[in-house]
């Protein structure tokens, strides 16, 4: 039973890593709803999906500004010089 709530416990901070890292990344501020949502839940595997979905959509985000990046470089540089 110990185990269980130790194995929780580092769930619930490795979910709320990861919640912050995408907020620090998007900008966005913490939503009190999701830090609860985090914090009530005693089911490990919904747990684990809560932070395999925060972690894929924090990548998502940092492909699409990488993405948009390397679009907004070309352009500039295109308008300058003529390859």
């Amino acid at each position: 039973m110990k185990e269980d709530k130790i194995n929780l416990s580092k769930m619930r901070a490795d979910a709320y890593w990861a919640y912050l890292e995408f907020c620090e990344a998007t900008s966005e501020v913490p939503r009190k709803e999701i830090y609860n949502q985090i914090k009530t839940c005693s089911d490990d595997q919904a747990l684990d999906r809560l932070t395999i979905w925060i972690e894929n959509n924090h990548s998502k985000f940092e492909k699409m500004m990488l993405q948009n990046a390397e679009v907004k470089k070309k352009g500039f540089w295109s308008r300058i010089f003529k390859f």
